[in-house]
């Protein structure tokens, strides 16, 4: 997709968004319903699908195939981030005091079907976030990419916390008690940070699974789990903007994510030998783009996320004499467009 196309197609999807997403932030804010919630979370997929239709792009790029092994491990980690990082985070304040542990009949009460009730939150959970995923990580992040847009992640996330902000302000969602100030700058900061582990699950696994099962993982885990289980005042230690939560997910995320990423749109083909194969993939660099790469276990450098620790076995620099040679010969590579220099591991 050429860079124009992409803006094009993200101002009509942030337009749509706002439109999906107005009425039904004034309806949380008013009635205090839960359906606004579900009317909410769907807004960015549900203008992901619209965009899509009215400039006819398109259902491929969402990539709702899993793929390889490379997807069943991009699902274990989603689904166990968020458990390491929430009882990391609880467990101490938990031990230092900062707040109680307190057990929760509510969460199962007596007499319930515990099975049932396990299934229909997961359900619940894996169905709000794809609705948001849809929009975040199946689209937008991709668009973003495509136009050019510096520091694509760094703006996916700034623009998925300030579509929060709206009910956070209103208190509706987690301003209950507590600065509001320091709430929205925590908040900001949490899931900007966060944006990045999303972003890698995306784009490393060519699948926006692991980023739906992470999302539904994380809402689980802290809201449901382990902030029904506290008691004190911990809204600035704790919840998606405490600050234990906060430094146990920048460790998190600078460990997963350090390194060499991939750029997938799809999920690699498994060879014959149970090796993922090279395949066909279309990446916008910079200000520059890569068409169609027919490269075996050809690499798409997004910027300098991407470009920082990389180690391959040929870098070739769009437009430098003798990259079109070393782009035919195939083999472990990286293109990389608006770049001047690139360091060869």
């Amino acid at each position: 997709m050429s860079a124009d196309a992409a803006r094009r197609g993200l101002a009509v999807y942030l337009g749509l968004l706002i439109a999906l997403s107005a009425p039904a932030t004034v309806y949380i804010l008013v009635a205090r319903n839960p359906l606004g919630i579900w009317a909410l979370m769907w807004a960015p997929g549900i203008a992901s699908l619209l965009t899509r239709l009215i400039r006819r792009e398109g259902l491929r790029d969402i990539s709702l195939r899993l793929g390889g092994a490379r997807g069943w491990r991009g699902l274990g980690l989603a689904a166990l981030y968020p458990v390491v990082i929430g009882f990391t985070a609880y467990g101490l304040a938990w031990v230092s005091g900062v707040v109680e542990f307190v057990p929760n009949p509510e969460v199962f009460p007596a007499g319930s079907n515990r099975i049932a009730m396990v299934a229909l939150l997961l359900v619940t959970g894996l169905v709000t976030a794809l609705g948001e995923e849809l929009g975040w990580r199946g689209y937008m992040l991709l668009r973003l990419i495509d136009a050019g847009v510096p520091r694509p992640i760094l703006v996916s996330g700034l623009i998925w916390a300030t579509w929060h902000l709206p009910v956070i302000i209103g208190g509706a969602y987690l301003s209950e008690s507590g600065s509001l100030p320091v709430i929205v700058v925590l908040f900001v900061i949490q899931i900007t940070v966060g944006s990045y582990l999303w972003a890698w699950l995306r784009l490393n696994t060519g699948s926006v699974w692991p980023a739906v099962v992470l999302h539904a993982s994380w809402n689980i885990v802290i809201q449901d789990v382990l902030e029904t289980h506290t008691s004190g005042a911990g809204w600035l230690w704790l919840d998606e903007q405490g600050i234990f939560m906060l430094a146990a997910n920048i460790v998190g995320v600078l460990v997963i994510c350090r390194g060499p990423w991939r750029m997938l749109r799809t999920p690699e083909r498994s060879s014959g030998r149970g090796q993922d194969q090279g395949r066909e993939d279309r990446a916008v660099v910079g200000a520059g783009k890569i068409e169609d790469l027919q490269i075996a276990d050809a690499q798409a450098a997004v910027g300098e996320d991407v470009v920082e620790g990389y180690r391959g076995d040929r870098v070739a620099v769009i437009g430098s004499p003798g990259a079109g040679e070393a782009l035919a010969e195939g083999g472990g590579g990286v293109a990389v467009a608006g770049g001047d220099e690139v360091a060869q591991g």
